[in-house]
């Protein structure tokens, strides 16, 4: 129980966080660092050496790779002689590149990742960026009545399942409710959901859904293939085909 909770926190709630921190970090440095960085196949391949990616992380790091390096030439080819417009659009492809990398990474390879490219978090946001809950705890009740036995912990327990400064907490069964100002979590039998204030993400079986509350960006994931769609085009990849749609300009499609 307590890696589903973990996995769909991770999964949602950290995707607000990694944007917010990027967005407050000095403009110029962000262009700089993301232009071109993880764009060949090579850099693709030593990047995940790094990482250490399993088959399935790995082709999915591929091809969003590929698609952010597509969007960027594009951004740079649209706007040859204007540099704060190429900025500006480079960032928010930058921006959704992280979300897709935190459902795609685990906690400790996204903050590898960030600290490769040169934005390693400072040490009081590392634990909010893994989890989106600031390093708070997730126990079970067996937990909770093990502290309670050894003094560690005075709370009453139960069989239930509790969360450490979670406003609310709901299990009934197999389904789970959780609540705080962080957001809101949702577990059933069908699949979880995460809303917090910027985002929503959906899934369950079959996809995996994702998108901005602003209207900024959405995205869609199902088995072997993923749509993006934002405020300056369409991505689309699908068996290793990267295919950008932008609202301005011609389409680009990128075959493996």
């Amino acid at each position: 129980m307590k890696k589903i909770i973990l996995g769909a926190l991770i999964s949602g709630m950290s995707l607000s966080t990694a944007a917010q921190t990027h967005a407050q970090s000095n403009q110029t440095a962000i262009a700089r660092k993301y232009t071109g960085h993880v764009s060949t196949d090579e850099q693709v391949r030593q990047m995940a050496a790094q990482l250490r990616l399993n088959e399935g992380q790995y082709i999915r790091f591929r091809d969003v790779s590929k698609a952010r390096a597509g969007q960027i030439a594009e951004i740079k080819s649209l706007y040859p002689n204007d540099a704060a417009m190429q900025q500006a659009k480079i960032n928010n492809v930058n921006k959704t590149f992280d979300a897709q990398l935190t459902q795609t990474l685990s906690p400790s390879q996204f903050t590898t990742y960030l600290q490769v490219v040169g934005q390693s978090p400072a040490t009081q946001n590392a634990n909010m960026q893994a989890t989106g809950y600031g390093g708070r705890s997730f126990e079970t009740g067996e937990a909770q009545r093990n502290k309670a036995q050894t003094g560690e912990n005075n709370k009453d327990t139960s069989d239930n399942t509790s969360i450490n400064n979670a406003d609310n907490v709901k299990v009934k069964g197999n389904d789970i409710k959780v609540e705080s100002e962080a957001g809101e979590l949702k577990i059933n039998k069908n699949g979880e959901k995460v809303k917090t204030k910027d985002m929503i993400y959906k899934a369950d079986t079959d996809e995996t859904k994702l998108k901005a509350k602003d209207g900024s960006f959405k995205a869609k994931s199902e088995e072997g293939k993923t749509k993006i769609e934002t405020t300056d085009g369409k991505v689309k990849i699908e068996d290793g085909e990267v295919k950008i749609k932008p609202k301005r300009g011609k389409k680009v499609v990128i075959e493996e």
